[in-house]
């Protein structure tokens, strides 16, 4: 008979894959957990007991049905049970070994941060580079990831967990590197250099081929206080997963600094947040509310770049660092 089996995301409990099954009374079945792009494998669930080191379940099927998109099956029991498989969504990350600069120019390791460091970062108020504290660091422990290898023309090197963001020359936003990220070979892309006087200032280098395999290594992702960015391996990059919370107002292309006429301009149109306003939709703590920008949030959900449900993701997703911001 065929049977439908349905695979879980443990962010929502969406399913995110179906798979058909042809399974016999009777017989004994290997299921094994599937590669999905976005997600890694995180357990079986059977009869309610979490096997989380299988990458595969042996069942010896008594019999079954479809109940909610779950299979009943036995394992090892001799009574029917559940079997669901659920996975975490991937970090969105830099692998370790990333070299992240630091505010004195040097750099250090990504896995060797320890959180207390200010990073140079890039002011799009200003058009000039910056320093930032450091919000918070996300990381994933040593396991096989996906690892997209980012090629560029002056020899630079990022190794990219899911997705990061760098800022493209020719679209004038960050964009986010995945999976996909071939597309944009032939694009400029924003690198620190060091001029002939010792001063950092900005060049452009061209994304020139995408490598992806398998890897085990560390997933890292910092987040700076107000900016978000910072630079690995000296390209300006944005950490992933937080789409819609940046690319909120133009920038002028020569500058690097938001046009203000627009800027200004957006604003009359959408309306800013003010702290009371934004704690009466989402209870975070005032310091986490100007950490984020979260004034300039009510211009992004008017403008469609990100709406309620977005950012309540995304503060459940990070709720243990928020905690601990103020």
């Amino acid at each position: 008979m065929d049977y439908t089996v349905n695979f879980y995301s443990t962010e929502d409990a969406s399913i995110i894959r179906t798979a058909n099954m042809h399974l016999v009374n009777g017989q004994e079945v290997i299921l094994l957990a599937p590669n999905i792009d976005g997600y890694k494998f995180k357990e079986w669930i059977i009869n309610g007991v979490s096997y989380s080191n299988a990458s595969k379940a042996t069942i010896y099927l008594i019999y079954s049905n479809v109940v909610q998109g779950t299979m009943i099956a036995s394992y090892p029991y001799t009574s029917p049970g559940y079997i669901s498989v659920y996975y975490d969504v991937d970090p969105n990350c830099i692998a370790e070994g990333s070299m992240i600069t630091l505010a004195d120019g040097t750099q250090k390791a990504v896995e060797e941060l320890t959180g207390n460091e200010m990073l140079l970062v890039w002011n799009f108020k200003t058009g000039t580079l910056d320093v930032a504290p450091i919000l918070f660091i996300d990381s994933d422990p040593v396991a096989m990831y996906s690892v997209i290898n980012l090629y560029f023309s002056d020899g630079t090197q990022v190794k990219v967990i899911s997705e990061h963001g760098f800022w493209d020359y020719n679209l004038n936003k960050y964009v986010y590197l995945d999976k996909d990220a071939a597309q944009y070979i032939g694009h400029w892309f924003n690198k620190l250099s060091t001029d002939e006087y010792g001063n950092s200032v900005s060049e452009k280098v061209q994304l020139v081929n995408v490598v992806i395999q398998d890897e085990y290594t560390t997933a890292w992702s910092p987040v700076t206080y107000g900016h978000y960015c910072y630079y690995v391996n000296g390209m300006l990059s944005m950490p992933g997963g937080i789409e819609g919370m940046f690319n909120i107002f133009e920038v002028d292309a020569e500058t690097m600094k938001y046009d203000e006429a627009q800027m200004q301009a957006d604003i009359a149109q959408y309306g800013l947040f003010t702290y009371e306003e934004f704690a009466e939709l989402f209870p975070i703590s005032e310091e986490v509310f100007e950490a984020f920008n979260g004034q300039y949030l009510k211009v992004a959900m008017g403008k469609g770049l990100i709406d309620a449900e977005g950012l309540q993701t995304l503060i459940e997703r990070y709720a243990e660092f928020l905690s601990a911001i103020g």
